[in-house]
C-alpha cells in the first residue's frame, strides 16, 4: 500500500513537473523575439540573422517547440529510467523522483534567474526615443541563461538516468 502510495506521488509530481516545463517552454521564446513589439523601421533588415531568428519565434509553433522540446527530453529520460529499473521498483521510485526534483528545479531556476536579472544593462525607456534600439544585446543574458539552463538539467538527467543501486 505504502509503495502505492509513494507510485501515486510520484507520477503527480511528474505531471506537475512537466506543466513547469510548459510555462517554462513559453517564457524562453520571448528572449528570442526582441523585435517583435516594434515599428518596422527599427527592425533588422529582412534576411539578417537577428530579423530571421526573431521572425521564426513569433509563429505560434515555434514558440510550442521549446514547451515540448523540454517535455519530449523529459519524456525521454522518464522512459529510459523506466526501462532500466523496471524490475527494481524502489529504485525506480528513487530515480523518477530525482528526474520530477530535476525538471522543476529547471524551471524554477531558470524563471528566478530570468525574473532577477536586470534588464539590458541600461534602463532603455529612459533613453530619448530616436536613441533607442531594441536588440539581442538587450536579450542576449535571457538566452544564455535559458540555454545554459537547459544544457545542465539534460547533464543532471543523464546522470540520474545513470544512477546505480548501492
Amino acid at each position: 500500500m505504502k509503495r502505492n502510495i509513494t507510485a501515486f506521488i510520484t507520477a503527480i509530481l511528474l505531471i506537475v513537473s512537466w506543466i513547469g516545463l510548459l510555462f517554462w517552454g513559453r517564457l524562453v521564446p520571448t528572449a528570442f523575439m526582441p523585435y517583435s513589439d516594434v515599428l518596422e523601421a527599427m527592425r533588422p533588415p529582412s534576411g539578417t540573422w537577428q530579423r530571421s531568428l526573431n521572425d521564426f519565434f513569433q509563429y505560434t509553433w515555434a514558440q510550442e517547440f521549446v514547451s515540448f522540446l523540454g517535455i519530449g527530453i523529459s519524456i525521454i529520460f522518464v522512459g529510459c529510467a523506466i526501462y532500466r529499473f523496471w524490475d527494481k521498483r524502489n529504485e525506480l521510485m528513487v530515480v523518477l523522483l530525482y528526474l520530477t526534483l530535476s525538471n522543476l528545479a529547471l524551471f524554477l531556476v531558470s524563471l528566478l534567474l530570468t525574473l532577477y536579472m536586470p534588464a539590458g544593462g541600461e534602463l532603455s525607456f529612459l533613453k530619448p526615443l530616436g536613441q533607442y534600439r531594441p536588440g539581442y544585446e538587450l536579450t542576449y543574458k535571457y538566452i544564455l541563461v535559458d540555454v545554459l539552463s537547459l544544457l545542465i538539467w539534460v547533464l543532471i538527467q543523464i546522470k540520474i538516468c545513470n544512477y546505480k543501486e548501492h
